[in-house]
């Protein structure tokens, strides 16, 4: 599975269990309900935190990779590079 499909599914585990935790103790005790909705709410900005921290350049990465794979990073050498790299290549044969 790719790491985005495994985080989402963490996701949707943690705040499942902490909504139906919280909705469970509704009724019979207040605090702990605000108490377990402010854990829920805390998780959600660790949660951001760690997408942006570790998902995003992870892509970023991912996408050099593909531009290396295709080719994609061509940039033209100024025109006494190229005889001068045909120079140092002879040389080096």
């Amino acid at each position: 599975m790719r790491l985005k499909t495994l985080f989402w599914i963490l996701f949707a585990l943690v705040f499942g269990l902490l909504t139906a935790l919280g909705f469970l103790f509704a009724k019979s005790n207040l605090k702990l309900f605000f108490l377990i909705e402010g854990i829920t709410l805390l998780a959600i900005i660790l949660f951001i935190l760690f997408y942006n921290l570790l998902l995003k350049p992870i892509r970023t990465i991912n996408n050099g990779m593909d531009l290396l794979k295709t080719a994609g990073f061509f940039i033209p050498s100024p025109s006494g590079w190229a005889r001068r790299n045909r120079l140092f290549n002879r040389n080096l044969q």
